[in-house]
């Protein structure tokens, strides 16, 4: 792959495979490999004539959690040694670990900008967590309050997100009684890069 781009210099693959620890597997052949080495020799190759720029397409898509931080352990070292690295990705939680980003929602450029600018984007916005199991009679409770925009269940979370209102509290807590659920069950939130991508779609894309 490397001779592609005329480049031979083997001290390079070498360093490349220790590296990245093939060195019990570089007598195998690719379809051998578990689906993370195979993601790590696709990173290889790519490096192997030493781009200043790599193109990354969500790199970790059905890999254990294991294999996923070691992946980006390697992203950040790579990162250290001036390498840029363009991540296209699916997952929320690891689009936050770079530097900057770009939503993009039905083939448009919806946001871009640093983390925590894309956070800033639910400033006018309320979060909250509701402590309870899925319930469709409680998601129509919540989906009736005035203000609320977006609501997801995760696990035994509820995350609401509603427009910027003093009385949310109040709200979603008289809301909720009718359920059987206890004040205390209702959290103030952080919003995470999720609930943003979500509320900007849910807005069409303005900020």
């Amino acid at each position: 792959y490397a001779w592609l781009y005329n480049h031979s210099d083997t001290s390079r693959f070498n360093e490349l495979i220790r590296a990245y620890g093939f060195e019990e597997h570089r007598r195998k052949l690719a379809r051998e490999l578990s689906g993370g080495y195979k993601t790590r020799l696709a990173l290889i190759t790519a490096l192997a004539h030493r781009p200043s720029l790599l193109f990354l397409d969500e790199p970790t898509a059905g890999v254990d959690p294991v294999t996923r931080k070691e992946l980006w352990d390697l992203f950040y070292a790579l990162k250290g040694e001036g390498t840029t690295l363009f991540v296209t990705t699916h997952y929320m939680e690891e689009a936050e670990r770079c530097d900057r980003l770009a939503f993009i929602y039905r083939g448009k450029l919806i946001a871009l900008g640093a983390p925590r600018e894309m956070k800033n984007l639910l400033a006018d916005r309320d979060v909250f967590e509701i402590r309870t199991a899925f319930r469709p009679d409680v998601l129509q409770g919540v989906k009736s309050c005035p203000g609320v925009e977006t609501f997801n269940q995760f696990g035994n979370v509820l995350k609401v997100v509603l427009r910027k209102n003093h009385e949310n509290l109040g709200v979603l807590t008289r809301a909720l009684k009718p359920f059987g659920l206890d004040p205390s069950c209702v959290l103030s939130a952080e919003p995470t890069m999720e609930d943003v991508f979500v509320a900007l779609t849910h807005r069409g894309g303005a900020s």
